[in-house]
């Protein structure tokens, strides 16, 4: 091999480094950036004021190792403690009141299933 060939396979090996380095560089950033924004995404966009007012005015029908009734849950975050939950694993009535699905939502004596925003709720409820 000739000096310029062995030349110019070593800068198009250092070029193909440098450019491996900068897609791992930018990678680890955007996953980095990715989730932190996550995490700080756990507050939830509602007031305690409307969590309050959404749960004077609705009930909500749960159960254990419900996927969905978690998902509706985390929109309230910490706030969920002011709804009116019940537990359909641990209470006859939802037997009674023929819920069919988790998460039901009861308001103004009628049923709503399935997971809802809190604009939705909000407006459901009277309470925007």
């Amino acid at each position: 091999m000739s000096k310029k060939y062995q030349s110019i396979t070593k800068d198009r090996n250092k070029n193909q480094l440098a450019i491996f380095v900068l897609i791992a560089f930018w990678l680890v950033i955007f996953t980095i950036i990715f989730f932190c924004l996550r995490g700080f995404n756990k507050t939830p966009a509602v007031t305690i004021e409307e969590v309050k007012c959404i749960a004077s005015n609705s009930l909500l029908y749960t159960q254990d190792g419900c996927r969905h009734c978690e998902n509706q849950l985390e929109k309230f975050g910490e706030f969920q403690v002011f709804l009116n939950i019940i537990d359909c694993t641990q209470n006859n009535i939802c037997f009674k009141e023929l819920i069919g699905a988790t998460p039901t939502w009861k308001i103004n004596e009628e049923f709503y299933e399935g997971v809802y925003s809190i604009k939705e709720l909000k407006k459901m409820t009277g309470c925007e």
